[in-house]
């Protein structure tokens, strides 16, 4: 996955954004979508 640059500012801020998805998903979802934009971040070279 392409990651604009105009949205690489917020990268640090990609985690706290799944954290406060727990409450609406579940755990397993929560980590499952975290180490998805892990995955991400390191593919485009964060």
């Amino acid at each position: 996955m392409y990651l604009p640059t105009k949205y690489k500012e917020f990268a640090s801020e990609f985690p706290e954004v799944f954290n406060m998805a727990l409450s609406t998903t579940g755990f397993p979802n929560m980590i499952a979508a975290l180490n998805w934009a892990n995955e991400v971040l390191e593919k485009d070279g964060k």
